[in-house]
């Protein structure tokens, strides 16, 4: 009959509808745990974005750090060059007071031989004049 028609076409849409509940509540969970996902990895990207920028940070600091120590090792560079042509100019002066104080001491060697000589002549004639 008519009626009983009627019940199946309801139970049917019923149990359509049933289903689609079912795949509604299942999509529903699937929407849920992409949500989930979606702003764990927001919050992964934006630790990632933080370590970057941190890291970013460190590296300028390594840089200035390189920087004073070239500054540094430049400077120390320019001071031993200086300290180096002080040493040279030491020793030069320390070699001329050498040469000199050789050169005094042969002088004063003459002298005492030149006087040991005039001593020994004046002897010599004194004796040879008596």
């Amino acid at each position: 009959s008519a009626l009983h028609r009627e019940a199946s076409a309801l139970r049917a849409r019923s149990q359509d509808l049933e289903h689609l509940e079912e795949r509604a509540v299942t999509f529903q969970a699937k929407l849920d745990a992409a949500d989930e996902r979606a702003i764990s990895l927001a919050a992964s990207l934006a630790r990632s974005d933080q370590a970057a920028e941190e890291r970013s940070v460190e590296a300028s600091t390594l840089l200035e750090e390189v920087k004073e120590a070239e500054a540094t090792a430049s400077a120390l560079g320019e001071e031993a060059k200086s300290t180096a042509a002080l040493f040279r100019a030491a020793e030069s002066r320390a070699h001329r007071a050498e040469e000199a104080r050789a050169r005094a001491e042969e002088a004063t060697a003459r002298t005492v031989a030149q006087a040991d000589k005039h001593h020994h002549d004046a002897s010599k004639h004194d004796r040879c004049g008596r």
